[in-house]
């Protein structure tokens, strides 16, 4: 860190303006050389280094004498004590903030209108005959949950039609003329898009969707379509959707109606029903037979049952009930009739020959249950979620791995051959402080060379989520602050939604070892083991500190009784502490993380007037700094940021703010995630240095028009998760994202350890 005093450029104080009455009012000037252009904020501080006025932040000036000018009074106006010496402190630099992009993300693009993204998992594939990939991704909110990409670039997504906030596509086919999707949303229904071109095709047996006044999210025609006061549409949503590629049926699957309903594909109308237990996945065989799963055994157990066409009806030929426990997705090569089952009883898939005979097993037997946290290529966790298996033209087949949102292409001898990976709804995210190269995202741990581009630095190598049951899984789960202690082991907060606050836990080789040690709602595990609360009572601010005594036989932490870590009262509503917050839990905690200078960062990511951030000293009382006071942002004709200044935007109708600060060394950073800011999310990044001068403001304000289209460089939605640490040197941001780019941001921070602190006395 350069933080050198230079004698060569800096000026003893020239040009004292006295006023009348000086010892009840200090008033003057001092001239700092500034030996090159530079970015500059400028203080006043007092001789116990309390910063008492800031002259002002974010200004950029060329080489030369820099002048700053102080009327004697302190940021809240009141007249200061002119009997003591004050300094006028400038702080130089060049940083600049570097989007490096995400993890997490295959996408051949870190931007741009082609990456994978949305805010579930692709839960549905159909190939067709000239390797175009059709995909859902379930409910996606302002952006398309229809997709496509080609076998030949699977890391270019191209997002089809347009978003429908209402709906949740589940399921997807084609016979390579049409590509159909199915809705499971309310009204449920069916669509078709032209697999030449990508527009809507019309059935002549379909209609509008919503049949009402024509909004932006409306369907020119649907069929298969669930309406309650309609006596001949379905009662139920689609549970499975197959096509003929040579016949004209399209096969709509039913669970809880127990029927398959036949439909003509070009025309929509309805020309029959297979009447079968709990029908879900459904598949076409090459000789257009149709593979069904069901609950189709005795005492309503699963099976897979074929079907081919007899004297007009729909007749069952054959019947698979071995080697399955709990199946969820088929599949059938278009190549040989090879039959691939998903199971999630095993947790493996499950090959059969065209005459229902088993030939093979293929994935670790129990997946990540039995076999621990790392993750491999031929380890499956299907019963996490919506999965699917999806055959190419040549035979070989793509797997959901829903666990852990890949997406897994094997070759026909089940070789691994790629990968589409994405992070849906992130919301969770860390970094061990005390090796960074651990990253995480809600689960799912990251290896992360830093020494590489990001795009080639990251691998995904475990996923925590073994084991826990859906107390640890509801709401927005995820590892929180994770931290390796002394004792060589690693330990994490867990969040709990029973207790309604979070569950100290361990990170084993053979998964999560909860401890039962509860935490209240918020607790954060910081880097040296301890745990911090905050208590206000008597118009004061006492920050308390449980420090890490050692640990029991069992490996847990013990802790000492609160210490008082630092005090500040009377309190103003103006200070920076944390209060007037609108509570989002996980995302806006209290935080005290601590500066390299033995202070005590405060923080109030609330709704209220004056300063938003703060240092207290540690083992001290009062305020070392307040800074961030709240103003409004100039914007450009974009709404992207023009000039911030350090102030924090009570304005524009946003309605939760910020969401924590972060430290490392001599670096403070704090998150304005800002929910409905200007009419989208500020997505913005508050930087400032120790003694509580402003070095700079990044990211871009997503806004929900322009993000249907691309993702662009700098924007995350939903950003409330962040992580600040040094890897050699350099800082760097890492972030979460709930589903603008599909993956952890990060920034490099550079240019921060080359700051320059000048200063210059003032004196009566």
């Amino acid at each position: 860190m350069s933080l050198a005093r230079h004698p060569a450029i800096i000026v003893a104080a020239v040009g004292l303006a006295m006023t009348p009455g000086a010892r009840e009012l200090l008033a003057g000037t001092a001239t700092i050389s500034l030996p090159q252009a530079a970015m500059t904020s400028a203080g006043i501080y007092a001789a116990d280094g309390r910063l008492v006025h800031t002259a002002w932040s974010g200004r950029a000036q060329p080489a030369g004498p820099v002048t700053v000018a102080w009327n004697g009074l302190d940021d809240d106006g009141r007249r200061v004590d002119a009997s003591q010496a004050y300094v006028a402190r400038l702080l130089a630099h060049h940083v600049r903030y570097v989007w490096e992009g995400v993890i997490g993300n295959t996408s051949a693009a870190m931007a741009g209108a082609n990456i994978h993204r949305a805010l579930d998992p692709i839960q549905d594939m159909a190939i067709d005959g000239t390797g175009n990939a059709f995909y859902v991704v379930g409910y996606n909110e302002q952006q398309s949950a229809l997709h496509r990409f080609s076998v030949a670039d699977p890391q270019h997504a191209i997002h089809l039609a347009h978003d429908d906030y209402r709906n949740v596509f589940r399921y997807v086919a084609t016979d390579g003329v049409l590509a159909y999707f199915a809705n499971i949303g309310k009204p449920s229904f069916v669509l078709a898009l032209r697999v030449a071109d990508g527009s809507e095709y019309r059935f002549p047996g379909g209609h509008p969707q919503p049949s009402g006044p024509a909004v932006n999210v409306s369907w020119q025609s649907v069929i298969d379509a669930g309406d309650a006061d309609s006596p001949t549409a379905p009662p139920a949503p689609p549970s499975g959707l197959a096509v003929q590629r040579l016949g004209d049926s399209l096969f709509v699957a039913h669970a809880q109606a127990n029927e398959i309903r036949v439909l003509d594909k070009r025309t929509g109308e309805l020309r029959g029903r297979i009447e079968v237990a709990a029908p879900t996945g459904l598949a076409v065989a090459p000789d257009d037979s149709l593979w069904v799963l069901c609950q189709c055994r005795a005492g309503g157990l699963p099976a897979v049952v074929r079907y081919r066409p007899s004297a007009g009806k729909w007749r069952q030929e054959l019947e698979i009930t071995a080697d399955l426990r709990n199946p969820v997705a088929l599949a059938a090569s278009p190549r040989d009739g090879l039959l691939v089952v998903a199971d999630a009883g095993t947790e493996q898939l499950q090959g059969f020959d065209a005459h229902g005979a088993h030939l093979w097993s293929m994935g670790r037997a129990g997946g990540y249950g039995s076999n621990g946290p790392e993750v491999t290529v031929d380890k499956f966790w299907f019963s996490f979620g919506p999965s699917y298996i999806a055959f190419q033209p040549d035979g070989s087949f793509w797997v959901g791995d829903p666990a852990n949102a890949r997406n897994l292409h094997f070759s026909p001898q089940r070789v691994f051959i790629d990968q589409i990976m994405y992070l849906p709804k992130s919301y969770v995210a860390t970094v061990d402080t005390a090796d960074p190269t651990r990253v995480f995202s809600g689960f799912l741990e990251f290896k992360v060379d830093y020494s590489r581009p990001l795009p080639e630095s990251w691998s995904l190598v475990r996923n925590w989520a073994v084991g826990l049951d859906q107390r640890y899984l509801g709401g927005m789960p995820g590892l929180r602050s994770v931290v390796a202690l002394r004792n060589g082991r690693t330990y994490a907060t867990l969040p709990r939604s029973d207790l309604k606050g979070s569950e100290l836990a361990e990170l084993t080789a053979a998964g999560v070892r909860p401890t039962n040690f509860p935490l209240d709602v918020g607790t954060r595990l910081y880097a040296d083991g301890s745990l911090r609360s905050q208590v206000i009572a008597a118009g004061a601010l006492s920050v308390y500190q449980r420090a890490l005594i050692d640990f029991d036989a069992a490996g847990n932490p013990r802790w000492g009784d609160f210490q008082l870590l630092s005090r500040v009262g009377p309190l103003r509503d103006s200070d920076p502490y944390y209060h007037d917050v609108p509570v989002v839990v996980a995302a806006n905690d209290v935080t005290y993380p601590d500066l390299d200078s033995k202070l005590v960062v405060s923080f109030n990511p609330g709704r209220s007037p004056g300063f938003h951030l703060g240092a207290l000293r540690s083992k001290g009382d009062g305020w070392m700094w307040r800074a961030s006071p709240a103003g409004t942002w100039s914007l450009d004709r974009d709404g992207d940021i023009a000039f911030g200044g350090g102030v924090y935007e009570l304005d524009r109708g946003v309605q939760y703010p910020g969401s924590i600060a972060m430290a490392s060394g001599s670096q403070v950073i704090y998150g304005y995630h800002g929910e409905a800011w200007n009419g989208g999310q500020a997505n913005q990044w508050l930087h400032f240095f120790a003694n509580g001068l402003f070095v700079g403001q990044f990211g871009r304000p997503v806004y929900p028009g322009r993000n249907k289209l691309e993702a662009l460089p700098e924007c995350a939605g939903n950003a409330f998760s962040p992580s600040l640490v040094t890897v050699n040197g350099q800082l760097y941001l890492w972030h979460n994202d709930e589903s603008v780019h599909s993956g952890v941001h990060r920034w490099h921070i550079a240019g921060a350890d080359r700051l320059e602190l000048l200063e210059a006395p003032i004196t009566p």
